[in-house]
């Protein structure tokens, strides 16, 4: 808020009440966006950083799998023999 006073106040002179109050308002709004944005990047960052580590779970649970069935056909061969 300080910041918006101090540009109000050096556009004093140089233009009329309307055009101070205009640019004034158009920066705020500008930065409010800027937020929003920001917010939802960080969201979808949060989100994606979830995928990578429920997929490294996933392939630690495939790796165990494969070994658990590698036990399993050795023992099948074992028992044939």
């Amino acid at each position: 808020m300080a910041k918006a006073i101090e540009l109000y106040n050096i556009l004093k002179g140089k233009l009329g009440e309307e055009g101070r109050r205009a640019i004034v308002e158009a920066i705020g709004e500008v930065s409010k966006d800027a937020k929003v944005g920001y917010k939802d990047d960080l969201k979808a960052i949060r989100q994606e950083m979830a995928t990578k580590s429920d997929l490294q779970v996933l392939a630690m649970e495939f790796r165990i799998s494969c070994l658990i069935l590698l036990f399993v056909m050795i023992l099948t061969t074992i028992r044939r023999l």
